[in-house]
């Protein structure tokens, strides 16, 4: 493997493998030259056999790119994600949103409420 990003796909995509309901979120960051991978639901974070799994990934991680920095969170760090390269999901992950859907039956009751008015109300 050539670069970060691929092995860290490839990794990502056997941990939600082993892992059904995890969702992974992936970006680089220019700024701090580091890598950050955001692990969904924090509670699964918390478990040790997925702990077990991200800590191999980091030891192979810096074992094939030593200058590289690899960072894992969850959704409820003070660190957030804002330009995702790529998202795994697994095939059992359930997003707390998924609890509704918004239908195109739905979405033709909603009109435009005429122009945008960005002015404040003092």
């Amino acid at each position: 493997m050539n670069n970060t990003k691929e092995f860290l796909s490839v990794e990502l995509k056997k941990l939600v493998h082993t892992f059904k309901n995890v969702l992974c979120r992936y970006e680089f960051d220019s700024r701090s030259d580091a890598h950050y991978v955001e692990i969904t639901p924090s509670e699964q974070y918390e478990e040790d056999a997925i702990r077990l799994k991200l800590a191999e990934i980091m030891y192979s991680f810096y074992d094939l790119f030593p200058t590289e920095s690899l960072v894992f969170l969850t959704e409820d760090d003070s660190i957030s994600l804002s330009n995702v390269n790529f998202t795994i999901r697994g095939e059992e992950y359930s997003s707390k949103w998924n609890c509704f859907s918004v239908t195109d039956e739905y979405l033709d009751f909603i009109q435009p409420s005429g122009e945008n008015s960005y002015a404040l109300a003092a």
